[in-house]
């Protein structure tokens, strides 16, 4: 009997205690299950809607294990799987890249990936390279894309940009910035889409590389209501460099804010 008493007055300790921290200053309660910890009412974004690590055999193709759709054939010398990352090679203005389609319509897109460049120098006369975009179903146009660029005709890539359409004309978002060849960079792009074109003007995008956040767009307009494609590799405006490699990895797209 005595020991039944202990039992019931440590439970009723344990629920003081579980009450008052979730009444101090009206965090979530944190609960065990399982033995593993979980926010009451939700918790970090950790779940992707789409992800693909590359981990397979070299030369794969890249559609088929991944889920993607393929705009070139993905076992050529240009765009394959190398040490389980994806490899792009030869960035042809024309393009080569993989799309994952049906992504659900999504209205708050974030990507996530790591990016790492052989070298920052442009060649040729196209200066711009388009490394990933998300676009909607409606207009199947880029309407969310993310470049790097030759933003003072110098050779050098200096500046990444967010760009999209507002309905009217291609609008861009700029950050001052030169990857360092060779270095590997987080990166992370949110694409919030306008609630209603043209008249809501609530449209969101922002740009983090390595957790800092360097582009924060708020309170634009575009054309497309959500986002239900994403794409990778080198769009068109590529540049004609043989000696250029781009690599992807942890490529990841979510809902909601994985770092939140």
């Amino acid at each position: 009997m005595r020991n039944l008493l202990i039992r019931i007055l440590q439970s009723i300790v344990i629920l003081a205690v579980v009450v008052s921290v979730a009444n101090a200053g009206g965090g979530a309660t944190m609960m065990m299950i399982g033995g593993t910890a979980a926010a009451a009412g939700g918790g970090a974004c950790t779940t992707p809607i789409f992800a693909d690590n590359f981990n397979r055999a070299d030369n794969d193709n890249v559609y088929g294990p991944g889920g993607w759709y393929t705009e070139v054939d993905a076992a050529t010398s240009e765009l394959k799987v190398v040490s389980n990352t994806l490899q792009m090679t030869n960035a042809v203005p024309t393009g080569r890249y993989v799309t994952k389609r049906s992504l659900g319509s999504v209205a708050d897109t974030y990507v996530k990936f790591t990016l790492k460049l052989s070298h920052n120098t442009s060649m040729g006369a196209f200066k711009n390279i388009i490394i990933a975009n998300i676009e909607g179903t409606t207009t199947e146009t880029h309407t969310h894309q993310l470049r790097l660029k030759d933003d003072t005709g110098t050779g050098v890539l200096n500046a990444i940009q967010l760009i999209y359409h507002d309905g009217s004309a291609t609008q861009t978002l700029t950050y001052s910035w030169s990857p360092v060849a060779g270095t590997t960079y987080t990166i992370k792009t949110r694409y919030k889409s306008e609630t209603s074109h043209p008249t809501s003007n609530d449209a969101i995008l922002g740009l983090w590389i390595d957790g800092a956040s360097v582009i924060n767009g708020t309170s634009l307009s575009n054309r497309e209501t959500t986002s239900d494609r994403a794409t990778v590799g080198s769009l068109s405006n590529g540049i004609t460099n043989t000696s250029l490699v781009i690599t992807y990895d942890d490529y990841a797209v979510y809902n909601c804010d994985p770092d939140a």
